[in-house]
């Protein structure tokens, strides 16, 4: 079973996502912002795709970010984010997301985000 990872607040994208893809395993993880549990939610739950909403997160995300990636540097990983500073996507970028967007975005563009990254982890089709 595809197991996708939603570290986020944010209604809208939990809603869509549940919409949508009822035939995965979505676990939102949203109770605390201590990077500590954080980190120990993804690796309790060893997702197929992890979507990281920095609005949440902040200031904490590249720190996260670079941890996650050094315990699971195959993870793809979805970042969402309201910042859009040239200079804060060129770090997120070096640590390596499949995905930087910048929020708001639209449903489509984050089905095919997120199906890409799926298709990426495994061979499901859509």
């Amino acid at each position: 079973m595809i197991k996708v990872l939603l570290i986020s607040v944010d209604q809208t994208i939990k809603l869509f996502i549940q919409d949508n893809y009822k035939h995965f395993q979505f676990i939102t993880f949203n109770s605390t912002k201590d990077p500590l549990d954080i980190m120990s939610q993804v690796c309790i739950t060893n997702p197929s795709v992890l979507i990281f909403d920095d609005d949440f997160t902040s200031p904490n995300s590249e720190h996260l970010l670079n941890s996650i990636k050094k315990v699971n540097p195959k993870l793809p990983i979805i970042f969402l984010t309201s910042n859009s500073s040239l200079e804060f996507g060129r770090i997120i970028n070096s640590i390596g997301v499949t995905f930087y967007l910048i929020k708001p975005l639209s449903n489509i563009d984050f089905y095919e985000f997120l199906k890409s990254s799926i298709k990426e982890k495994s061979d499901v089709i859509f």
